[in-house]
């Protein structure tokens, strides 16, 4: 909360703060007569310079090299007329302290150089002290305008890191987004082919079952209603339809060559699909509870839920036990495929195979969990209603 606060006060309102702390600084350092630098000249001429100095603070975050410019001016140009006192909290720490700003904020010479910048105005007080001219007295204004050089160009360098650091994951977490966006469509785009597949099979059997009914009516003299023979042209018309846009969905080759076509999997290839998986390393236990009877689109979803989560147990986490429950629970079809912890990387939270699986399962108003186990295991569980399919056919 008081970062936040801080970093709300604008720079310079902090500037103005800072300048007339350090006046007030000056004021009593040179009132009180310290040790603490070279005390020259008349009070009230040192009152006016200190108070000018120290001004030029306000300015420090608004215009680095000009104020470093004009403190460095107001050093070096009185010694050339006057003898003035010199204070170390008055002016050495605020002259240190814009070197410090322009070697954090200012690129190129100033930025690198400053230091050598405030040493050599600092120096010119040997015009009116000769015992600045030792080396101890050279050391001093050379070590702690180094150092704050040294520390401004450091904390630039951080921040220009960050800067960096920041882009860098800004374009990554984009460039994971289309990622994550074209997995998504590449996935719709193959559940629209196979639930194509599923559809025409249904329409064709509506098809072939209008035609039959047509054809027993005619061979027993019976006038065929007009209705019949309508639903099996449409029947036709939609398969014909349905075909031509498989068409398009379906993937080709390298050579435009379209895949053939294939049965499409269910509950009963599941063994088949763990069998392959065997044979890859995986132990993998089932567990199959169902006995009713299932659409072949809720099947075809509990099969390519299982197979994901059996290639991800693979590839994440190696050749570890696995098991798959299969089980109707509250009138809704429960696939749950749990895996030991493994010693390979564990699979993402976020991976595109549980966005393609969420895209499958959403399409029945289910549901589909995954997350680590406290074994260090991973567990993926999708939940696909039965009776929204058979308020659906009620429906129609």
């Amino acid at each position: 909360m008081i970062s936040r606060l801080w970093q709300r006060i604008p720079p310079v309102v902090l500037d103005c703060a800072v300048a007339l702390l350090f006046t007030v600084l000056a004021q009593v350092e040179l009132q009180v007569k310290t040790d603490d630098g070279y005390p020259l000249g008349p009070l009230t001429l040192n009152i006016v310079l200190q108070f000018l100095f120290t001004a030029l603070l306000a300015f420090r975050s608004t215009w680095p090299r000009l104020t470093l410019g004009l403190m460095c001016a107001w050093m070096v140009l009185p010694n050339l007329v006057v003898g003035h006192t010199v204070l170390f909290w008055g002016d050495f720490l605020p002259l240190m302290l814009v070197n410090y700003t322009v070697a954090r904020v200012v690129p190129g010479w100033w930025g690198r150089w400053s230091w050598l910048v405030c040493t050599a105005s600092m120096m010119t007080f040997a015009i009116r002290v000769p015992e600045i001219r030792s080396v101890n007295e050279i050391a001093f204004p050379l070590a702690l305008f180094g150092a704050s050089s040294v520390l401004g160009r450091l904390i630039r360098r951080i921040s220009v890191q960050s800067a960096s650091l920041a882009a860098a994951l800004a374009e990554l977490s984009a460039g994971a987004a289309e990622r994550e966006d074209a997995a998504v469509a590449a996935e719709r785009r193959r559940i629209a082919a196979e639930m194509h597949d599923v559809v025409s099979h249904s329409v064709s059997l509506l098809t072939l079952q209008a035609g039959a009914a047509r054809m027993r009516l005619e061979s027993s003299g019976v006038p065929v209603p007009e209705q019949l023979r309508a639903a099996e042209d449409t029947g036709r018309r939609a398969l014909t339809e349905l075909r031509r846009t498989l068409g398009v969905l379906r993937e080709t080759d390298q050579h435009g060559v379209a895949a053939p076509l294939a049965p499409l999997p269910d509950l009963a290839a599941v063994p088949g699909l763990v069998a392959e998986m065997q044979k890859a390393g995986l132990s993998v236990d089932v567990s199959n509870d169902v006995s009713q009877e299932i659409p072949a689109s809720i099947q075809l979803t509990a099969y390519r839920v299982v197979q994901e989560s059996l290639t991800n147990v693979l590839r994440h986490a190696g050749p570890v036990r696995a098991t798959v429950a299969m089980a109707i629970e509250d009138s809704a079809l429960t696939v749950e495929v749990r895996n030991a912890p493994g010693r390979r990387t564990p699979l993402p939270a976020g991976g595109h195979g549980l966005t393609g699986m969420r895209e499958r399962v959403s399409m029945f108003a289910g549901t589909l969990d995954a997350g680590r186990l406290p074994d260090g295991g991973f567990v993926v569980r999708a939940v696909l209603p039965l009776e929204s399919d058979r308020e659906e056919g009620q429906a129609r």
